[in-house]
């Protein structure tokens, strides 16, 4: 169903970007064209039609086209917007470059992504002290919203926020006003409430809890601005069947509806069948996961890549997983884990991003290992130095001075953005 989604959303894109700049008659040639074309060849023809009845058009203002995208195209995910704002660079020199690259975004014009746990342990920790690159797609995961009392006791879908107090409604407001490249999505689970650990239990009526649960998070995503969910169930019953349809059908139906834009999935090395079925029966309507290999005991950098391996054939997507880090926690741990993300490169898999859990650890690090992250991420497998900070950082510092440093580019390629 999303993927549906989503090749509408581009093809919508795409017409519109015609129909400004050679009218809605060259448009419905296009489309005619198209229906001559069965299949998977319908890509490759609107290449080879863009390219003659479109190069040769005018220019148009890209002004107005950026204008129009804001305007029309609000729901479209941060990685179209980035895709959009490069190629619209490159579509001053020809407008078929633009409608082929839509064709291949996900190859040529995606960010690398940062998934940040936050909120999770009760600490006053507060989004404006984490560094942020403008050239990062930057995603912190509220930890958690659970559909349970306080006491543990089951709600059948209706999900209250439990992240720390301080991660308000206009914190998430603030943040993504200062920074455009982010997006915070709230996790749903977790292991426990207190000492209460979180099972899940397959509903007596999964429609029920599916319709429940999706009225609950689009209220709960209204009221904390939220773009996602992450799927982070850790603890199941025995005999439980229903989870991958249950939750497949419900990230499925909130994206139909806009309710989200980006969904992940957190399975960990006790929970990664019960996800792998998820993944394999919704994985188009699931980015990325954010799996936790901080569970599977590696410690060395070959280890690591080696289950690296493993999980990528088990959930079927190695482009969507992401290496995982736990600040002064379990698995790898210091400069080892950048080797080892070195090492699964050296093996022919992209590292698209990583997740780090979490947030409140890494505040007594002054953010080193985020912003580490995010340095080799866009620099590739080039060694980064990295000074770390001093641990205790005086109060009177200026949490500005913790942001790192964006990459410069020409005027005009702040690729997070679209004017």
């Amino acid at each position: 169903m999303m993927e549906l989604y989503l090749i509408a959303q581009r093809w919508k894109l795409i017409m519109m970007i015609i129909d400004l700049s050679v009218g809605k008659r060259k448009r419905n040639a296009f489309l005619n064209y198209l229906r001559l074309i069965p299949g998977k060849d319908q890509r490759l023809a609107a290449i080879e039609y863009g390219r003659r009845r479109v190069a040769s058009s005018p220019k148009v203002n890209v002004n107005s086209i950026n204008a129009a995208i804001n305007k029309r195209l609000t729901t479209l995910t941060t990685s179209v917007r980035i895709a959009t704002a490069l190629c619209h660079r490159i579509y001053q020199q020809d407008l078929s470059f633009l409608i082929v690259n839509f064709g291949l975004r996900n190859r040529l014009c995606k960010a690398k992504v940062i998934m940040e746990y936050i909120g999770a342990t009760g600490k006053p920790v507060t989004f404006s002290h984490v560094p942020v690159n403008p050239n990062i797609d930057f995603h912190f995961i509220l930890s958690f919203a659970i559909d349970a009392g306080h006491s543990g006791a089951a709600r059948h879908g209706v999900f209250s926020p439990y992240w720390a107090s301080t991660l308000t409604p206009a914190a998430v407001r603030a943040v993504k006003a200062r920074h455009p490249n982010v997006k915070v999505l709230a996790s749903l689970s977790g292991w426990s409430l207190g000492n209460k650990v979180l099972r899940w239990h397959d509903p007596a009526d999964p429609s029920l809890w599916i319709a429940t649960a999706a009225a609950s998070l689009k209220s709960l995503a209204a009221e904390y601005h939220l773009d996602g969910v992450d799927a982070d169930y850790e603890s199941f019953e025995r005999n439980a069947t229903d989870f991958a349809f249950c939750i497949g059908e419900l990230i499925a139906g909130l994206k139909a509806e806009g309710a989200i834009a980006v969904a992940t999935v957190a399975p960990f090395d006790d929970t990664a069948g019960r996800y792998a079925e998820l993944l394999w029966r919704y994985g188009g309507v699931i980015d990325y996961v954010n799996y936790q290999f901080y569970t599977d005991g590696v410690s060395t950098p070959r280890a690591y890549a080696e289950v690296f391996e493993l999980r990528a054939a088990q959930f079927g997507a190695p482009a969507k997983l992401l290496p995982s880090y736990e600040v002064d926690g379990r698995g790898i741990q210091g400069e080892a884990f950048f080797e080892a993300m070195r090492v699964i490169q050296s093996r022919g898999y992209e590292v698209n991003g990583v997740m780090i859990y979490s947030a409140d650890a890494s505040s007594s690090h002054g953010y080193y290992y985020e912003r580490k992250s995010q340095e080799f991420l866009l620099n590739g497998t080039r060694r980064i130095k990295l000074e770390k900070p001093v641990l205790e950082r005086p109060k009177e510092a200026n949490p500005r001075d913790e942001l790192v440093r964006p990459i410069e580019v020409d005027q005009g390629m702040q690729l997070g953005e679209v004017e």
